[in-house]
Protein backbone atom coordinates (compact mmCIF):
# COMPACT_ATOMS: atom_id res chain seq x y z
CA UNK A 1 0.00 0.00 0.00
CA UNK A 2 1.02 3.48 -1.04
CA UNK A 3 -0.10 7.02 0.40
CA UNK A 4 0.58 9.78 -1.45
CA UNK A 5 -0.94 12.97 1.00
CA UNK A 6 -1.26 16.30 0.58
CA UNK A 7 -2.81 19.44 1.47
CA UNK A 8 -2.97 22.31 -1.02
CA UNK A 9 -4.69 25.89 -1.59
CA UNK A 10 -6.61 26.58 -3.93
CA UNK A 11 -3.53 28.93 -5.49
CA UNK A 12 -1.43 26.27 -5.24
CA UNK A 13 -3.14 23.48 -7.80
CA UNK A 14 -1.31 25.18 -10.92
CA UNK A 15 1.69 23.69 -9.35
CA UNK A 16 0.88 20.17 -9.06
CA UNK A 17 2.51 17.98 -11.32
CA UNK A 18 0.74 15.06 -12.57
CA UNK A 19 1.52 11.52 -11.16
CA UNK A 20 2.97 8.58 -13.58
CA UNK A 21 1.68 6.31 -11.43
CA UNK A 22 -2.33 5.80 -11.39
CA UNK A 23 -3.71 5.58 -7.98
CA UNK A 24 -6.49 3.30 -7.04
CA UNK A 25 -8.41 5.95 -5.12
CA UNK A 26 -8.08 9.81 -4.00
CA UNK A 27 -10.11 10.85 -1.60
CA UNK A 28 -10.39 15.05 -1.30
CA UNK A 29 -11.68 16.83 2.09
CA UNK A 30 -12.35 20.28 1.64
CA UNK A 31 -14.94 22.98 2.46
CA UNK A 32 -18.49 23.64 1.05
CA UNK A 33 -17.27 26.83 -0.57
CA UNK A 34 -13.91 25.37 -1.99
CA UNK A 35 -15.52 22.18 -2.97
CA UNK A 36 -18.45 24.11 -5.22
CA UNK A 37 -15.98 26.13 -7.18
CA UNK A 38 -16.95 24.37 -10.49
CA UNK A 39 -13.36 25.67 -12.41
CA UNK A 40 -11.30 24.94 -9.00
CA UNK A 41 -12.65 21.32 -9.44
CA UNK A 42 -11.40 21.01 -13.17
CA UNK A 43 -8.28 21.91 -12.32
CA UNK A 44 -7.94 20.26 -9.61
CA UNK A 45 -9.34 16.93 -11.40
CA UNK A 46 -6.87 17.26 -14.18
CA UNK A 47 -3.95 17.46 -11.70
CA UNK A 48 -4.97 14.12 -10.05
CA UNK A 49 -4.44 10.96 -12.25
CA UNK A 50 -6.72 8.21 -9.82
CA UNK A 51 -8.99 5.50 -11.04
CA UNK A 52 -11.46 6.80 -8.67
CA UNK A 53 -11.81 10.40 -6.93
CA UNK A 54 -13.87 11.34 -4.04
CA UNK A 55 -14.55 14.61 -2.92
CA UNK A 56 -16.01 15.21 0.28
CA UNK A 57 -16.99 18.26 2.19
CA UNK A 58 -15.81 18.62 5.80
CA UNK A 59 -16.52 20.84 9.28
CA UNK A 60 -12.79 21.02 9.07
CA UNK A 61 -9.86 18.29 8.17
CA UNK A 62 -6.71 16.97 9.58
CA UNK A 63 -3.31 17.23 8.52
CA UNK A 64 0.18 17.59 9.49
CA UNK A 65 -0.68 17.46 13.38
CA UNK A 66 -3.57 21.12 12.47
CA UNK A 67 -6.92 21.34 11.27
CA UNK A 68 -7.69 22.66 8.22
CA UNK A 69 -10.74 23.98 6.70
CA UNK A 70 -10.34 25.75 3.09
CA UNK A 71 -7.30 24.08 1.76
CA UNK A 72 -7.31 20.81 -0.08
CA UNK A 73 -6.56 17.87 1.73
CA UNK A 74 -5.49 15.19 -1.12
CA UNK A 75 -5.00 11.43 -0.03
CA UNK A 76 -4.59 9.18 -3.25
CA UNK A 77 -3.52 5.54 -2.38
CA UNK A 78 -2.22 3.18 -4.01
CA UNK A 79 -2.91 -0.80 -3.30
CA UNK A 80 -0.63 -3.60 -3.79
CA UNK A 81 -3.10 -6.85 -4.33
CA UNK A 82 -6.58 -5.05 -2.95
CA UNK A 83 -9.57 -4.22 -5.52
CA UNK A 84 -11.41 -0.82 -5.24
CA UNK A 85 -14.23 -0.31 -6.27
CA UNK A 86 -16.49 2.89 -6.08
CA UNK A 87 -20.36 3.82 -7.05
CA UNK A 88 -22.44 6.58 -6.37
CA UNK A 89 -26.09 7.34 -5.62
CA UNK A 90 -28.12 10.11 -5.84
CA UNK A 91 -31.11 10.95 -3.16
CA UNK A 92 -34.53 12.03 -3.80
CA UNK A 93 -37.42 12.83 -1.80
CA UNK A 94 -39.38 10.45 -3.94
CA UNK A 95 -37.02 7.80 -3.13
CA UNK A 96 -36.09 6.02 0.55
CA UNK A 97 -32.81 5.83 2.05
CA UNK A 98 -33.93 1.94 3.34
CA UNK A 99 -34.08 1.22 -0.28
CA UNK A 100 -30.72 2.82 -1.17
CA UNK A 101 -29.07 1.02 1.53
CA UNK A 102 -30.37 -2.16 0.64
CA UNK A 103 -29.08 -1.39 -2.57
CA UNK A 104 -25.85 -0.60 -1.88
CA UNK A 105 -25.42 -3.65 -0.07
CA UNK A 106 -26.30 -5.77 -3.56
CA UNK A 107 -24.25 -3.57 -5.75
CA UNK A 108 -21.25 -3.63 -3.43
CA UNK A 109 -21.23 -6.90 -1.37
CA UNK A 110 -19.24 -10.21 -3.33
CA UNK A 111 -17.60 -12.69 -1.31
CA UNK A 112 -14.66 -10.74 -1.61
CA UNK A 113 -15.88 -7.81 -0.18
CA UNK A 114 -13.13 -7.06 3.19
CA UNK A 115 -14.50 -3.55 3.48
CA UNK A 116 -17.05 -0.69 2.77
CA UNK A 117 -17.03 2.61 3.35
CA UNK A 118 -19.60 5.29 3.49
CA UNK A 119 -19.96 8.81 2.83
CA UNK A 120 -23.47 10.27 2.52
CA UNK A 121 -24.46 13.99 2.25
CA UNK A 122 -25.41 15.59 5.90
CA UNK A 123 -28.51 17.92 5.42
CA UNK A 124 -30.70 16.13 2.72
CA UNK A 125 -30.47 12.42 3.32
CA UNK A 126 -31.49 10.75 6.71
CA UNK A 127 -28.50 8.75 7.64
CA UNK A 128 -29.98 6.61 9.98
CA UNK A 129 -32.31 5.05 7.64
CA UNK A 130 -29.70 4.87 5.31
CA UNK A 131 -27.12 2.76 7.52
CA UNK A 132 -30.49 0.82 8.94
CA UNK A 133 -30.40 0.01 4.98
CA UNK A 134 -27.32 -2.12 5.30
CA UNK A 135 -28.42 -4.35 7.80
CA UNK A 136 -27.82 -8.18 6.71
CA UNK A 137 -27.76 -11.19 8.26
CA UNK A 138 -24.26 -11.88 8.24
CA UNK A 139 -21.47 -9.75 7.29
CA UNK A 140 -18.00 -10.79 6.38
CA UNK A 141 -16.88 -7.37 6.00
CA UNK A 142 -16.64 -4.48 8.50
CA UNK A 143 -18.84 -0.82 7.44
CA UNK A 144 -16.97 2.63 8.43
CA UNK A 145 -17.77 5.85 7.25
CA UNK A 146 -18.80 9.47 7.41
CA UNK A 147 -21.55 12.17 7.20
CA UNK A 148 -20.31 14.94 5.05
CA UNK A 149 -20.09 18.19 6.80
CA UNK A 150 -20.48 22.39 6.17
CA UNK A 151 -18.63 23.77 9.34
CA UNK A 152 -21.19 24.63 11.90
CA UNK A 153 -23.25 26.60 8.69
CA UNK A 154 -25.96 23.29 8.55
CA UNK A 155 -26.67 24.34 5.07
CA UNK A 156 -25.58 22.04 2.70
CA UNK A 157 -22.84 19.36 2.57
CA UNK A 158 -20.97 17.91 -0.87
CA UNK A 159 -20.06 14.70 -2.27
CA UNK A 160 -18.67 13.74 -5.46
CA UNK A 161 -17.48 11.00 -7.19
CA UNK A 162 -15.28 11.09 -10.79
CA UNK A 163 -17.69 14.90 -11.09
CA UNK A 164 -18.33 18.04 -9.32
CA UNK A 165 -19.91 17.20 -5.67
CA UNK A 166 -23.42 18.44 -5.08
CA UNK A 167 -26.02 17.91 -2.63
CA UNK A 168 -28.44 14.66 -1.78
CA UNK A 169 -25.37 12.50 -3.10
CA UNK A 170 -24.21 8.84 -1.29
CA UNK A 171 -20.71 7.34 -2.37
CA UNK A 172 -19.66 3.69 -1.03
CA UNK A 173 -16.04 2.68 -1.20
CA UNK A 174 -15.38 -1.37 -1.71
CA UNK A 175 -12.31 -2.66 -0.82
CA UNK A 176 -12.15 -6.22 -2.33
CA UNK A 177 -9.16 -9.04 -1.71
CA UNK A 178 -7.91 -11.04 1.40
CA UNK A 179 -5.08 -9.11 1.78
CA UNK A 180 -6.14 -6.49 3.04
CA UNK A 181 -7.14 -6.19 7.04
CA UNK A 182 -9.06 -3.80 8.47
CA UNK A 183 -10.27 -2.25 12.09
CA UNK A 184 -12.60 -0.01 13.23
CA UNK A 185 -13.34 1.46 16.45
CA UNK A 186 -15.08 4.34 18.26
CA UNK A 187 -14.93 6.66 21.54
CA UNK A 188 -17.11 9.31 22.75
CA UNK A 189 -16.12 10.38 26.57
CA UNK A 190 -19.71 11.62 27.23
CA UNK A 191 -21.32 10.25 30.56
CA UNK A 192 -24.84 9.77 31.31
CA UNK A 193 -26.53 12.20 34.36
CA UNK A 194 -29.74 12.16 35.40
CA UNK A 195 -32.61 9.76 35.65
CA UNK A 196 -33.63 7.53 32.62
CA UNK A 197 -36.38 9.07 30.18
CA UNK A 198 -38.79 7.24 27.54
CA UNK A 199 -39.45 9.19 24.57
CA UNK A 200 -43.47 8.37 24.58
CA UNK A 201 -43.41 10.64 21.18
CA UNK A 202 -41.19 11.01 18.10
CA UNK A 203 -41.48 10.86 14.70
CA UNK A 204 -38.09 9.79 13.21
CA UNK A 205 -35.19 12.22 14.41
CA UNK A 206 -38.39 14.75 16.22
CA UNK A 207 -38.49 14.26 19.57
CA UNK A 208 -41.72 15.34 20.61
CA UNK A 209 -42.05 13.87 23.99
CA UNK A 210 -40.50 12.71 27.20
CA UNK A 211 -42.25 10.82 29.67
CA UNK A 212 -45.51 12.67 28.32
CA UNK A 213 -43.90 15.62 28.83
CA UNK A 214 -42.74 18.45 25.66
CA UNK A 215 -39.06 17.27 25.26
CA UNK A 216 -37.61 21.05 24.93
CA UNK A 217 -39.47 22.61 28.29
CA UNK A 218 -37.84 19.12 30.22
CA UNK A 219 -34.27 19.60 28.20
CA UNK A 220 -34.32 23.26 29.29
CA UNK A 221 -35.01 22.18 32.95
CA UNK A 222 -31.60 20.06 32.62
CA UNK A 223 -30.04 23.18 31.11
CA UNK A 224 -30.65 25.43 33.58
CA UNK A 225 -29.18 29.02 32.70
CA UNK A 226 -27.66 27.19 29.36
CA UNK A 227 -30.93 26.77 27.83
CA UNK A 228 -30.78 30.78 26.86
CA UNK A 229 -27.96 29.25 24.36
CA UNK A 230 -29.86 26.79 22.70
CA UNK A 231 -29.48 25.19 20.17
CA UNK A 232 -25.62 26.01 20.32
CA UNK A 233 -25.47 24.82 23.98
CA UNK A 234 -27.31 21.35 23.24
CA UNK A 235 -23.61 20.55 21.97
CA UNK A 236 -22.83 19.88 25.26
CA UNK A 237 -25.87 17.75 26.24
CA UNK A 238 -26.34 15.07 23.64
CA UNK A 239 -28.87 12.11 24.62
CA UNK A 240 -28.17 8.77 25.07
CA UNK A 241 -30.57 6.28 23.20
CA UNK A 242 -30.17 3.08 24.69
CA UNK A 243 -31.21 -0.16 22.52
CA UNK A 244 -32.80 -3.63 23.92
CA UNK A 245 -29.41 -4.98 24.61
CA UNK A 246 -27.85 -1.84 26.42
CA UNK A 247 -26.19 -0.30 23.80
CA UNK A 248 -26.13 2.99 24.10
CA UNK A 249 -25.79 5.24 20.93
CA UNK A 250 -25.23 9.18 21.35
CA UNK A 251 -27.77 11.34 19.53
CA UNK A 252 -26.64 15.43 19.11
CA UNK A 253 -29.02 18.42 18.71
CA UNK A 254 -29.55 20.17 15.28
CA UNK A 255 -32.47 22.32 15.74
CA UNK A 256 -35.24 23.13 18.15
CA UNK A 257 -38.97 24.83 17.93
CA UNK A 258 -39.98 26.95 20.54
CA UNK A 259 -43.30 26.69 18.91
CA UNK A 260 -44.23 23.09 19.47
CA UNK A 261 -41.84 22.48 21.77
CA UNK A 262 -39.78 19.60 19.88
CA UNK A 263 -36.15 18.95 18.88
CA UNK A 264 -34.35 17.69 16.20
CA UNK A 265 -31.73 15.22 16.23
CA UNK A 266 -28.73 14.08 14.07
CA UNK A 267 -30.45 10.47 13.93
CA UNK A 268 -33.82 8.98 14.36
CA UNK A 269 -35.03 8.78 18.09
CA UNK A 270 -37.05 5.64 18.40
CA UNK A 271 -40.15 6.06 20.27
CA UNK A 272 -40.62 3.83 23.27
CA UNK A 273 -36.89 4.06 23.65
CA UNK A 274 -34.88 4.63 27.07
CA UNK A 275 -33.07 7.92 26.99
CA UNK A 276 -30.41 10.09 29.00
CA UNK A 277 -28.52 13.18 28.81
CA UNK A 278 -25.19 13.17 28.48
CA UNK A 279 -22.39 15.62 29.30
CA UNK A 280 -18.37 15.99 28.87
CA UNK A 281 -15.44 18.36 29.24
CA UNK A 282 -12.10 18.85 27.35
CA UNK A 283 -10.07 16.13 29.58
CA UNK A 284 -12.84 13.59 29.28
CA UNK A 285 -12.38 13.35 25.69
CA UNK A 286 -9.23 13.62 25.18
CA UNK A 287 -8.69 10.74 27.97
CA UNK A 288 -10.82 9.10 25.72
CA UNK A 289 -8.81 9.32 22.32
CA UNK A 290 -5.88 8.59 24.33
CA UNK A 291 -7.05 4.93 25.35
CA UNK A 292 -8.24 4.52 22.01
CA UNK A 293 -5.01 5.14 20.57
CA UNK A 294 -3.48 2.48 22.71
CA UNK A 295 -5.52 -0.13 21.13
CA UNK A 296 -3.39 -3.35 20.45
CA UNK A 297 -4.14 -3.35 16.51
CA UNK A 298 -2.91 -7.23 15.30
CA UNK A 299 -1.70 -6.11 12.27
CA UNK A 300 1.53 -3.05 11.34
CA UNK A 301 -1.00 -0.06 9.73
CA UNK A 302 -0.35 1.43 7.10
CA UNK A 303 -2.98 3.92 7.14
CA UNK A 304 -5.31 5.45 8.88
CA UNK A 305 -8.49 7.29 8.64
CA UNK A 306 -10.75 9.21 11.23
CA UNK A 307 -14.27 10.69 11.22
CA UNK A 308 -15.01 12.99 13.90
CA UNK A 309 -18.00 14.93 15.00
CA UNK A 310 -18.26 18.43 14.49
CA UNK A 311 -19.51 18.73 18.31
CA UNK A 312 -16.60 17.76 19.29
CA UNK A 313 -14.24 20.37 17.53
CA UNK A 314 -16.76 22.88 19.06
CA UNK A 315 -16.16 22.05 22.28
CA UNK A 316 -12.50 21.44 21.79
CA UNK A 317 -12.00 24.85 20.59
CA UNK A 318 -8.42 26.31 21.28
CA UNK A 319 -7.47 22.82 22.01
CA UNK A 320 -9.09 20.81 18.67
CA UNK A 321 -5.71 19.43 17.62
CA UNK A 322 -4.85 17.34 20.66
CA UNK A 323 -7.73 15.08 19.49
CA UNK A 324 -5.33 13.47 16.89
CA UNK A 325 -2.11 14.07 19.19
CA UNK A 326 -2.43 10.78 20.94
CA UNK A 327 -2.40 8.73 17.58
CA UNK A 328 0.11 10.86 15.97
CA UNK A 329 2.17 9.94 18.69
CA UNK A 330 1.63 6.44 18.55
CA UNK A 331 2.01 6.02 14.76
CA UNK A 332 4.53 8.63 14.15
CA UNK A 333 5.29 6.98 10.62
CA UNK A 334 2.03 5.75 9.47
CA UNK A 335 -0.04 8.52 7.22
CA UNK A 336 -3.36 9.33 8.57
CA UNK A 337 -6.06 11.52 7.43
CA UNK A 338 -9.90 12.56 8.38
CA UNK A 339 -12.37 15.27 8.70
CA UNK A 340 -14.86 16.62 11.14
CA UNK A 341 -18.33 15.30 10.52
CA UNK A 342 -22.20 15.53 10.52
CA UNK A 343 -22.41 11.89 11.79
CA UNK A 344 -19.78 8.71 12.28
CA UNK A 345 -20.59 5.18 10.76
CA UNK A 346 -18.64 2.31 12.62
CA UNK A 347 -19.72 -1.38 12.63
CA UNK A 348 -20.35 -2.48 16.40
CA UNK A 349 -20.83 -6.06 16.42
CA UNK A 350 -21.01 -6.46 13.15
CA UNK A 351 -24.03 -4.25 12.04
CA UNK A 352 -23.19 -0.71 11.19
CA UNK A 353 -24.54 2.04 13.72
CA UNK A 354 -24.65 6.00 13.02
CA UNK A 355 -23.07 7.98 15.90
CA UNK A 356 -22.92 11.35 16.98
CA UNK A 357 -20.19 13.33 19.31
CA UNK A 358 -17.99 10.08 18.49
CA UNK A 359 -14.40 10.02 16.85
CA UNK A 360 -14.49 6.65 14.62
CA UNK A 361 -11.30 5.41 13.42
CA UNK A 362 -10.25 2.98 10.54
CA UNK A 363 -7.07 0.88 10.49
CA UNK A 364 -5.84 -0.37 7.02
CA UNK A 365 -2.97 -2.58 5.77
CA UNK A 366 -2.10 -4.95 3.60
CA UNK A 367 0.88 -6.52 5.21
Amino acid sequence: MKINQYSITKDGIDQLNISDRSEDLTIILSSTNSLSDRSTHHELSQKINSKNIIFCSTSGHFYDELVHDDTFLVNGITFDKTKVDCNSWTYSENQDELEIGADILKTMVNNDLTHLMIFADGHFVNSDLLIQGLQTDQYTFSISGAIAGDGVRFSETLIGLNDLPSTNQIVAIGFYGQNLKVKTNKCSGFHVFGPQRTVTKSNLNVLEELDGKPALDLYKEYLGHLSSELPGSALYFPLSILDKEGNSTIRTVLSIDEKSKTMTFAGNIPQGSVVNLMRTNIDDLIDNVEELSEEQIAFPVEYIFIASCVGRRIIMESRVEEEILPFMEIYKNVPMTGLYSYGEICSSEESPVLHNQTMVITYFSEK
